[in-house]
């Protein structure tokens, strides 16, 4: 993955009201702030971008969009009030789910 790349997907889904919120890396490339100015960076075993929005009222869509290989991407919505605990769970799972459809 490279910033040029990211800064490409990012722009892209910026246009359609999404916002950069974290990044799954394999490896470290740069400082975050040349891509977005607050996006959280974590260690994976996959490069992948995760987007969200505000969707319908009291909740938020997150998207995590591969970025290696074929475009793919996963989707959920997930309730505002709801708990970070609960909210991260969800995140995770997607995450999984994206770790099994890359690996077939």
């Amino acid at each position: 993955m490279t910033q040029d790349k990211l800064r490409a997907v990012s722009e892209l889904y910026s246009r359609h009201g999404w916002k950069l919120r974290r990044i799954l890396s394999r490896t470290a490339f740069g400082d975050p702030v040349a891509i977005t100015d607050h996006v959280e960076i974590f260690e994976s075993d996959m490069d992948a971008a995760w987007f969200s929005r505000a969707s319908q009222p009291g909740t938020t869509t997150w998207e995590i969009r591969s970025l290696e290989g074929d475009q793919y991407a996963l989707c959920t919505s997930i309730a505002d009030d709801s708990e970070v605990s609960e909210a991260e769970g969800v995140l995770f799972e997607l995450e999984e789910r994206m770790r099994e459809r890359m690996r077939n």
